[in-house]
C-alpha cells in the first residue's frame, strides 16, 4: 500500500492508503467521488518529483481510445479543482444534462456537445434551439435548422426538438360514445353516419339528430 493525499473538491478530502498503480478514478471513488462543484476536466496529479499533470476524466466518459488513465504511485497527490465553464443540452438526446467545457475554453461546437450527450442519431427534420440569458436576465431563444455551424458559449443551452410525424387522415371520436376511438379516412372522406356506425357507438347520453363538429382550426 502507498499513501495518497486527496484534496480539493471531493466529498471526503483525506490521505488514504491504496495499492500501488491504482487508477486515478478508483482513488477518487475511495474518497466519496467528486463534489457537485468539483471539476472532472481539471484534476491536478502531482508525483513524487513534484511534477504536475492535468487530467481530463471526460475522456473516460467519451471512451477515448487514446486516453491512458494515470496510475497512482508513491507520494502522489491528487487535487480536484473547482468546476469550470459549463453548457447544457436537452431534448432528443441520449444523455441530457450539464457538461463542463475543457479547461481554459469558453466555447464548444454543437457537434461536440451532441457527441458528449450520446446523441448518435438525430432524426431528419429536427430543429436546434440555443437558449441564453440577455442583459436583463430574460431567456433569449434562437432556432437553427442545422447543427453544423452552431457554437455555444459558457452558460448557454442547446435544445434539440424532434418533429413527430402525424397521420392527417386520422379521425378521433370522443364524448358521448361508448368508448373513444379513432379511424383513418379515405381520400374521399367518410360520412358521419359511417364514422358513428349508424349510431351504434353512441351511449345513452348522446343527443339524437344533433352533432357538434370541431377542428384544431
Amino acid at each position: 500500500l502507498i499513501q495518497v493525499k486527496v484534496t480539493g473538491e471531493v466529498k471526503v478530502p483525506q490521505t488514504i492508503a491504496v495499492p500501488a498503480y491504482t487508477p486515478l478514478s478508483q482513488v477518487l471513488i475511495q474518497v466519496g467521488g467528486i463534489s457537485d462543484i468539483g471539476s472532472l476536466r481539471n484534476i491536478t496529479l502531482t508525483n513524487a518529483k513534484q511534477e504536475n499533470e492535468r487530467v481530463d476524466l471526460y475522456k473516460i466518459l467519451r471512451e477515448s481510445k487514446n486516453f491512458k488513465e494515470p496510475l497512482i504511485t508513491a507520494s502522489s497527490r491528487i487535487h480536484v479543482n473547482d468546476l469550470g465553464a459549463t453548457v447544457a443540452v436537452a431534448g432528443f438526446v441520449g444523455r441530457p444534462g450539464i457538461f463542463e467545457l475543457p479547461y481554459g475554453e469558453t466555447q464548444i461546437s454543437a457537434l461536440e456537445l451532441i457527441r458528449l450527450a450520446n446523441a448518435k442519431f438525430i432524426p431528419p427534420g429536427s430543429s436546434f434551439e440555443v437558449l441564453k440569458f440577455d442583459d436583463e436576465g430574460i431567456v433569449d431563444s434562437t432556432t437553427f435548422e442545422s447543427r453544423k455551424d452552431i457554437i455555444l458559449s459558457e452558460g448557454q443551452a442547446l435544445r434539440i426538438k424532434f418533429i413527430e410525424i402525424r397521420n392527417l387522415r386520422e379521425i378521433n371520436v370522443e364524448g358521448a360514445v361508448i368508448r373513444p376511438f379513432s379511424l383513418t379516412a379515405t381520400n374521399d372522406g367518410v360520412s358521419i353516419k359511417k364514422v358513428l356506425k349508424n349510431g351504434a357507438t353512441l351511449n345513452e347520453d348522446a343527443i339524437e339528430r344533433v352533432a357538434i363538429l370541431t377542428s384544431k382550426k
